[in-house]
C-alpha cells in the first residue's frame, strides 16, 4: 500500500459557465495536471473518467470520457468511465489508486468533471431526480418539464429533522455558512468568494421567508425553491400536512441567490 502519491494537480475555477462543455473543461484540467506532474500522456498508462449527468444535461452517453478526450493526445488510452452521483470523481480518485497499489498500472489519470448548466433548464433538475429511488417515486410523466431540484426539498427535510432533533437553530446553519465563505474568499477558485457574517445570512433568510409565506396557496404545500411552489416534489417526497411555522434549510449551490424553505413539523408517511 506504499509508494502511490498524488505527483500533479489540475483543476478549473467553480461557477456557472453556460455553454462551457465537459470536453473544455476536463481538457483543462489535464493538461494542468500533466504540466504540474510533469508527466507526458504517453506515460499515462489507464484513465478513471469520473461524470454523473453528462447522459441527461448533453445527451452524451455510454463514451463520455472517450469524446472528451478524443482530440487530445491522451487519446486511445485505456479509459474506463465512472458514474457514482457526486462521488464520481472520488471514485475514479479511489480507483486510481487501486489500480497502482495493485501493481495494475504505473501512472493512472483520474478526471472528475461535470456541467449542471444548460439552456434547457429541466435537463439538469431531471438528472438530479435521477439520483433519487425512481422504483419509489415512479417515472415522470412523459413531457413533464422539471422546474426545480428535488434534491433541495429533500435537503431542506434533513436540515429541518436536524433543527428538531439537536435543538439547532437557524444561526447553527448560519455560523456554517459563514465558515465556509471564510474558506472560499482565500481560494481563488471557489465560485462564492464574498465573506458575510451571520447577520448577512439570517437577513437573506428573512426575506425568502415573507416571499415564501406570500407566495404559499394553502398549507397542504410544504416546499418552495427558488421562485415557485414546487408541489409535484411535496408528493414524490410523500409529505402529507403541513402544521406551523416557516424555516430556511439550505442555500443550494447556484449563482443565484436561491434558498429552499421547509415547513416546520412535517408528517411524512
Amino acid at each position: 500500500m506504499s509508494g502511490v502519491l498524488i505527483a500533479g494537480i489540475g483543476m478549473t475555477p467553480f461557477g456557472r459557465f453556460p455553454g462551457r462543455g465537459i470536453r473544455s473543461m476536463a481538457v483543462a484540467a489535464i493538461d494542468q495536471a500533466l504540466g504540474d506532474a510533469g508527466i507526458a500522456p504517453a506515460d499515462v498508462k489507464k484513465i478513471l473518467f469520473g461524470n454523473a449527468v453528462a447522459g441527461i444535461v448533453s445527451q452524451q452517453e455510454m463514451i463520455r470520457g472517450q469524446v472528451a478526450l478524443r482530440n487530445h493526445a491522451l487519446a486511445g488510452t485505456t479509459l474506463v468511465n465512472v458514474e457514482n452521483a457526486c462521488a464520481s470523481g472520488g471514485s475514479a480518485l479511489n480507483l486510481a489508486y487501486e489500480l497502482i497499489a495493485g501493481g495494475r498500472a504505473e501512472v493512472v489519470l483520474a478526471v472528475g468533471v461535470e456541467q449542471l448548466n444548460h439552456a434547457d433548464r429541466s435537463r439538469p433538475f431531471n438528472a438530479l431526480r435521477g439520483s433519487t429511488d425512481i422504483d419509489e417515486i415512479g417515472e415522470s410523466l412523459p413531457g413533464t418539464m422539471a422546474s426545480n431540484s428535488i434534491l433541495m426539498n429533500f435537503y431542506a427535510g434533513v436540515a429541518q429533522r436536524y433543527l428538531d432533533q439537536y435543538d439547532a437553530t437557524s444561526e447553527d446553519f448560519a455560523r456554517v455558512a459563514v465558515k465556509n465563505r471564510r474558506h472560499a474568499a482565500m481560494n481563488p477558485l471557489a465560485q462564492f468568494r464574498e465573506p458575510q457574517t451571520v447577520a448577512d445570512v439570517m437577513a437573506s433568510r428573512a426575506d425568502i421567508a415573507r416571499v415564501a409565506r406570500s407566495l404559499a396557496p394553502s398549507r397542504r404545500h410544504w416546499a418552495l425553491v427558488g421562485n415557485g411552489m414546487n408541489a409535484i416534489a411535496a408528493a414524490e417526497l410523500r409529505i402529507k400536512s403541513i402544521r406551523s411555522g416557516w424555516r430556511c434549510a439550505r442555500r443550494p449551490p447556484t449563482a443565484r441567490r436561491r434558498w429552499c424553505c421547509a415547513r416546520k413539523n412535517t408528517a411524512a408517511a
